[in-house]
């Protein structure tokens, strides 16, 4: 049944803690423009995988370049690079089109803040799964990047006590290094991994966001031209009256904004999900063939699960919005009464937009 309209929350009430996430990896913006700091604090955030991603880089790459004398920490430390030379590239293309990905949620809210008076529960269902696939993501992200510290400090404390061996999280071992540098060092790979591991989230969720929405708007059409098949044309020269031609310029109007809004979201997301797809079949490939191998290397898991939602959600949004645009949906009698409505209404009324 529909929601009251006082009960329905806003766009970002609802999506309050993914709006957070997207602010603080600097995809949306901190308060209004207006706010010169929080504007630059902004422009900050979405530089910032750069700086920690490039921190995090220097152990493996040195690693891999100098030393790779073991296999398992060789493939360890090449996962770290792909994920997080994904997360950096990642960041690039998203500063770049920011201002299109702001307006974007910009006009999904209004579209949102449009559609409360005609409630369709089609929306709320989209928006439930928007929102439970984004939190699932960002927990596993988060997940991943606690098994590495885990296994760090396991291995830490495993070591004799005159053992002259250090561990790191996203690093791996060296000769003793003398405290505090020991504990700054540590603290910093804890901070950049979950930041950067964020980041990736956010990335993703940010595009989820977009296309999931965009499927409610689309079933909300889809009832609007439901409930415009149920009214009875009127005899004899099949004309229809007035609220009739309001509410089908109305849809034809909605489905000309959400057509272009696609059009704009898939020249963004293009390279953003190629770089998903690839780093995450090469990020899966080597998680589970070390999985496979030896059981113990259970460190592996976790960019394993992420890979592996990554890509679903690399697809499955995209799936669901082809689906949705298609006309499979519609019921043929439902095509067949919306042509006979639109054959009764000059053309002229039905491509001008609603004022």
């Amino acid at each position: 049944m529909p929601m009251n309209y006082k009960m329905r929350p806003s766009f970002w009430d609802y999506f309050w803690a993914a709006k957070l996430i997207l602010q603080v990896a600097g995809i949306l913006p901190i308060g209004e423009p207006s706010s010169l700091w929080k504007s630059i604090l902004s422009k900050v955030l979405v530089a910032s995988p750069l700086m920690y991603g490039s921190y995090v880089l220097i152990q493996p790459l040195n690693y891999i370049l100098f030393k790779s004398d073991n296999m398992d920490e060789l493939l360890e430390a090449v996962i770290v690079v792909i994920t997080v030379s994904g997360g950096q590239l990642r960041s690039i293309l998203i500063s770049i089109h920011r201002r299109k990905i702001i307006r974007l949620f910009t006009i999904a809210k209004k579209l949102w803040d449009e559609s409360v008076a005609e409630y369709d529960e089609s929306i709320l269902t989209w928006a439930e799964r928007a929102r439970f696939f984004c939190t699932i993501y960002f927990w596993a992200t988060q997940v991943s990047s606690t098994l590495f510290i885990l296994t760090s400090v396991v291995k830490q404390l495993s070591l004799a006590p005159n053992s002259t061996i250090s561990h790191y999280p996203f690093g791996f071992e060296e000769s003793i290094t003398p405290s505090p540098q020991y504990e700054i060092k540590y603290a910093l790979q804890i901070i950049s991994g979950y930041l950067g591991m964020m980041f990736v989230a956010a990335s993703d969720m940010a595009v989820t966001l977009l296309v999931l929405n965009l499927c409610g708007q689309l079933a909300l059409i889809q009832s609007w031209l439901l409930d415009i098949s149920k009214k009875e044309l009127i005899e004899p020269r099949l004309r229809t009256d007035g609220s009739v031609e309001i509410e089908l310029r109305k849809c034809i109007h909605r489905h000309q904004v959400v057509m272009n809004f696609c059009a704009e979201l898939e020249e963004i997301v293009n390279c953003i999900n190629l770089v998903q797809i690839v780093g995450g079949m090469y990020t899966m490939a080597i998680s589970g063939a070390r999985l496979a191998k030896n059981l113990k290397s259970y460190r592996f898991s976790g960019p394993l699960i992420v890979s592996i939602i990554g890509l679903y959600f690399s697809c499955w949004p995209a799936d669901n919005l082809s689906f949705e645009v298609s006309t499979r949906k519609l019921n043929p009698l439902l095509v067949e009464d919306s042509k006979a409505i639109c054959s009764s209404i000059p053309s002229a009324i039905l491509l001008r937009a609603p004022r």
